[in-house]
């Protein structure tokens, strides 16, 4: 019987066979971060690292970018979930720590590339870490957020359909309510507030995972041929 300690294992493993790809879509991050410096006077001009980080709109570059991630990084097939997991709630732990995982690798990327070459190729020194760290921290419960919101979608529908979806929400999101935008940039919002709307739209969004994934027919198709 698998037990919930195997399950970060196995999101490293799968991580582990499809580290080309990864790092190929990951080093899109810097290369992008560099030519902005150069090509870009909005980048150039950027006031501290956060605002450099988001100087490639997340809607537009950091949004896609993730959900291209994670959808060519796709979880392994049916027999091989039923091979490792006994029990339905196991499978839901794995596709949300799926999420969880990458997520903190992405964000972990774009934060690095963002600072160091902030620091390194425009010469700015860093100020005010306790905020980036927040920003840091808001920018992966949103990414986290999108991510679940892909596998939940996805499950309903196809990846393909699941990622139009997301990308359309998002960038509709900028030009209409502009909630992500608000919570990036701390437009009359507080941070402590965003973070705790954020768990619970994270905590919501795993339940609806966990009830599809006990829904979900993992024979029918192959009881059908």
């Amino acid at each position: 019987m698998t037990s919930w300690r195997k399950i970060p294992p196995f999101v490293v493993q799968d991580l582990k066979l499809r580290r080309k790809g990864i790092a190929v879509v990951l080093g899109v991050i810097p290369a992008l971060y560099i030519l902005g410096v150069w090509l870009n006077p909005y980048v150039q001009n950027a006031s501290d690292a956060g605002r450099f980080i988001l100087s490639l709109r997340f809607e537009f570059f950091h949004n896609p970018l993730f959900i291209l991630m994670i959808g060519m990084s796709s979880q392994p097939g049916e027999w091989v979930m039923i091979r490792r997991y006994t029990r339905r709630g196991e499978m839901a732990g794995y596709e949300i720590c799926f999420i969880l995982f990458y997520a903190f690798c992405f964000m972990l990327v774009v934060f690095m590339s963002g600072t160091l070459i902030y620091n390194m190729v425009l010469h700015q020194p860093f100020t005010e870490i306790p905020s980036l760290l927040v920003f840091a921290g808001l920018f992966y419960l949103v990414t986290v957020s999108i991510g679940l919101l892909f596998l939940s979608v996805g499950a309903a529908s196809s990846k393909v359909i699941s990622s139009i979806i997301l990308i359309a929400l998002v960038v509709l999101d900028r030009f209409t309510a502009a909630i992500i935008p608000s919570i990036f940039y701390g437009q009359n919002v507080n941070p402590s507030t965003a973070a705790c709307v954020l768990l619970l739209v994270i905590g919501l969004i795993s339940f609806i995972i966990v009830f599809q994934m006990k829904g979900k027919d993992y024979y029918g198709k192959d009881e059908s041929h």
